[in-house]
């Protein structure tokens, strides 16, 4: 979650002043609530309330965010390790983002297969230990998806990508959140996984990505070497756990596309990826896109 979507969340919340959502029926315990954005995607929000802390499920467009606020959590903005532990699994490490007194986590695939009916949600972030014991998660997840008209959590769970005919293990898929008739494609990598995009104007967009970035959203120079060539300066965008880049130059993009290992190098380190049948990959996300899928 990024510092601007805390900032308008709390603006929202207790500015404004959200307002109760009209035939969503809320878990007990819970209040599901609607928030004006401004012209943002639709968004609602679950709240729970314990003694010295709340717990909200923020459902905006396709995107699933926590908040926990608390007096004791600190007013500065900037990065927090976090856990989070469902009942009594293992816990599972975050990167928090943090604004005044409230800290947010994006919803992993992780944490959300281990929501299901579970009970008990303890958070660990800024040296402070926070503990909803909530019988209603999934239920309060689906109310806030229904008032946002979004996918529930059982539609979360659901593995939406399909493998790359003769592209090795890249894996197509035919939607994104928020994002009419896009379909990208991603290779998942042990240093970083690779993710494409076609632009609106069908120039690629080329990602890497690791669940454990989950950055505030910003402007950042990178280096990108092909198969080993000399390192090509680029400027990219960090947004939540991935680094993303347009590819503007033809002979770039027609590189990439027979290239067998990336190496990227960014302002907080060094990874390689492999990417054979990134070709293939880009073919089969412009047949996506052009089918209107």
């Amino acid at each position: 979650m990024t510092i601007r979507m805390i900032a308008l969340l709390l603006a929202a919340l207790f500015a404004a002043g959200p307002t109760l959502a009209a035939g969503v029926a809320s878990p007990p315990g819970w209040a599901i609530e609607a928030v004006d954005l401004k012209g943002g995607p639709k968004t609602c929000i679950a709240n729970f309330q314990t003694e010295g802390a709340g717990l909200s499920i923020v459902v905006e467009g396709g995107l699933v965010q926590f908040l926990v606020s608390s007096d004791a959590l600190p007013t500065a903005q900037g990065e927090y390790p976090a856990t989070v532990q469902v009942d009594d699994d293992p816990a599972i490490s975050l990167t928090a983002q943090g604004s005044d007194s409230v800290v947010g986590l994006l919803l992993s695939p992780p944490l959300a297969q281990r929501l299901g009916a579970k009970a008990r949600l303890t958070v660990t972030t800024a040296a402070h230990t926070f503990v909803f014991d909530t019988h209603d998660v999934a239920a309060a997840f689906d109310a806030a998806a229904q008032c946002a008209e979004a996918p529930t959590l059982a539609q979360h769970l659901v593995d939406p990508r399909t493998p790359i005919p003769g592209a090795g293990n890249w894996l197509l898929m035919a939607n994104l959140p928020g994002v009419p008739n896009a379909c990208s494609a991603r290779l998942n990598g042990a240093e970083v996984d690779t993710i494409l995009i076609l632009n609106k104007d069908d120039k690629l967009v080329l990602g890497a990505g690791r669940p454990d970035w989950n950055g505030a959203a910003s402007a950042v120079e990178v280096q990108l070497a092909v198969d080993g060539a000399e390192p090509v300066a680029l400027k990219a965008n960090r947004i939540s756990t991935l680094v993303l880049t347009l590819i503007t130059d033809p002979v770039l993009a027609e590189r990439l596309r027979r290239a067998r290992h990336l190496d990227w190098t960014m302002p907080f380190g060094r990874f390689g990826a492999a990417v054979e049948g990134l070709g293939a990959a880009v073919d089969a996300m412009s047949a996506c896109k052009h089918q209107g899928r």
